[in-house]
Order: C-alpha cells, then structure tokens, then sequence
C-alpha cells in the first residue's frame, strides 16, 4: 500500500514537473548558454586575451592546479617524490618543477585559453545544439593538442 503511494507521488511529481517545462523556452535557454559563459569567461580573464589581467590570472590558475596535482602525487606516491629529492636534493627537485610547471603549464594553459575564448566566440554564433556540441568537441581535442605538444617541450 505504501509502494503503490510512494510510485503515485513520484509520477504526480514528474507530472507537475512535465507540465511546468515549455520546450521552446528549454530551447532558448540551452542556445543562450554560450553567451552567459562567455560573459563569465571575461569576467574571469578579461576582455582582452593579450593582458596582464589575463596572463595572470591564467597563471594563478595554472600554478593552483599545478601544485594540488602535486600534492596529490606526493601523498599517492611518497617514495617517487623521496627519489626525486634524494637524486636532485631539495633545491634542485623545486627548481625542476618550477621549470616544468613552466614550460608544460602556464604557457600551453594560455594558448590553451586563447583557444577556449575563440571557440566560444564561435559557439555564440552557432545556434542548433548539436553545432555548440561539435564546437566543445573541438574545444576537448585542441586542449589536448595542446597538453600533447608541451609534453614534448618539457
């Protein structure tokens, strides 16, 4: 009897839900959402790609994620981050991943940025979802050419 009154309030529920959804305005929204994170990209970074404010903060973020990924690794593999340090000694294992975290970090996270802002400028113009799809699609492989190629900096 319970069972029969617990399934009857979720299909009321899901019934209320339904009725309360228009799809034209779920259309609109979803086409709009490009605009708004464009909108949050720049408040984020700026405007313009090519400044200090940028740069910057693209830094910060790149440097907060580089040293939570190595703290990560450091408590999952102890024994890799005591090998570094006793081969390299404490100075020159900071002075190694200053450089790595340079030439594999903060740079490509940039271009990778520059990238993102240009495909989202790209997906504000596109309309159907599947065209904004394709465009993240592209967005995800380029990062990745991104990240592939400084690895063969580093």
């Amino acid at each position: 009897m319970l069972d029969g009154h617990i399934r009857n309030s979720r299909w009321c529920a899901l019934d209320r839900a339904n009725r309360g959804l228009d799809p034209l305005a779920v259309e609109s929204s979803v086409q709009r959402w490009p605009n708004h994170f464009a909108a949050l990209f720049d408040r984020l970074f700026g405007a313009k790609h090519f400044s200090w404010r940028c740069f910057l903060r693209s830094t910060l973020a790149s440097l907060l994620s580089f040293v939570l990924v190595l703290l990560i690794t450091i408590q999952a593999s102890p024994a890799a981050w005591a090998f570094m340090v006793r081969g390299l000694g404490l100075q020159g294992t900071i002075i190694s991943l200053a450089i790595a975290g340079v030439i594999v970090n903060i740079i490509p996270d940039y271009v990778s940025l520059l990238e993102t802002r240009w495909v989202i400028r790209r997906m504000q113009r596109t309309r159907p979802l599947f065209g904004q799809l394709a465009w993240l699609l592209l967005d995800l492989l380029l990062t990745a050419l991104i990240a592939y190629l400084a690895g063969f900096a580093a």
